[in-house]
């Protein structure tokens, strides 16, 4: 069960290392309208690690490790869902947000990395950017709705 556990939680912090780029650099857009985002949250004191993909087709994978417990879970998001987190974006002014990065002396801070529209932002507890309240309150609940 460890070594289980070991191997996502390697396989999240590999992914969250990516070298996606941040806010500052942009990636190609996905063709059409096909709706693509990720959320990645980590850390705290309980070592929460959550990883949500959205993909076309609004198929959604969920892998989340919490006090040792690995999950992957794959479900399709209501297309209300999808409007609702587009019109977060888009209110948030998602193009003008830049990577605040991390601050240094953040105990048990989360961790966010959220890759939307060919932009990643990366921010943690601290240094998180207030208009991107309503977009990662939306996006927690989805996690939390399919945990």
């Amino acid at each position: 069960m460890r070594a289980v556990f070991a191997s996502v939680v390697v396989a999240l912090l590999l992914a969250g290392c990516s070298d996606d780029g941040d806010a500052s650099s942009t990636l190609p857009d996905p063709s059409g309208d096909a709706f693509h985002v990720r959320y990645q949250r980590s850390g705290g004191f309980a070592g929460v690690q959550e990883d949500l993909r959205v993909a076309a087709g609004r198929r959604a994978t969920l892998a989340t490790a919490t006090a040792g417990e690995p999950q992957t879970t794959h479900f399709r998001l209501s297309e209300k869902a999808v409007d609702a987190l587009r019109s977060a974006f888009r209110k948030a002014g998602w193009r003008q947000i830049h990577s605040p990065g991390s601050s240094a002396g953040c105990a048990d801070c989360f961790l966010y990395r959220i890759a939307y529209q060919g932009r990643v932002v990366r921010f943690d507890s601290v240094t998180f950017p207030q208009r991107l309240t309503p977009v990662v309150r939306r996006l927690a609940a989805i996690v939390d709705a399919h945990r």
